[in-house]
């Protein structure tokens, strides 16, 4: 378990956490760490709960995400994610702004950054999850169409991204579900 919660870390996270493969708790959560989720993250077979909350995280979530098979707690609230370049320098001046994420990112992520601000379809692989919280963030695009398979989910926060298009009717197959 690495646990560093509120320590004001600063720096990314490291590429090399993908080779701890016994890890199963990783809580960096209120730091003030920046750059990517590195993809090594989604090496590690053992994780059950991923807690990178309240930092300063860009770019993508890790489009292979779905290989963390024992994960149950995915918290990547309250980020920059979907945002490719971000001038943390505005965000310190205007903390206060409703929409302080959008206003401070210089360049969403699209296909000529190599950079995704959707919902990796993979996420519906993982047939452990209880908790997805991706809320506060700049993510884009759609819900998945088939995030109603992941039957174990029985929290799911989305809201406060940019976020478009239908509500999947496979939502109507998440029968544990209590907060959406």
């Amino acid at each position: 378990e690495i646990t560093f919660q509120h320590k004001n870390l600063y720096s990314g996270i490291p590429d090399n956490f993908g080779d701890l493969d016994k890890l199963q708790r990783l809580r960096l959560t209120g730091n003030y760490l920046k750059g990517e989720i590195p993809e090594s993250i989604s090496n590690l077979s053992e994780l059950e709960i991923l807690k990178l909350n309240s930092n300063y995280l860009t770019g993508s979530i890790p489009h292979n995400i779905g290989q963390l098979s024992k994960i149950d707690t995915i918290w990547l609230t309250d980020n920059s994610l979907g945002c490719y370049d971000y001038d943390y320098e505005c965000d310190e001046h205007f903390k206060t702004l409703h929409n302080t994420k959008e206003f401070c990112c210089i360049t969403h992520c699209d296909i000529t950054n190599d950079c995704s601000a959707i919902i990796p379809e993979s996420i519906t692989d993982l047939t452990q999850l209880q908790v997805l919280q991706l809320e506060e963030n700049l993510i884009s695009g759609i819900i998945p169409s088939n995030i109603g398979e992941i039957d174990s989910l029985k929290y799911l926060y989305l809201d406060n991204n940019l976020i478009a298009g239908e509500i999947p009717n496979s939502l109507g197959n998440l029968l544990i579900l209590r907060r959406l």
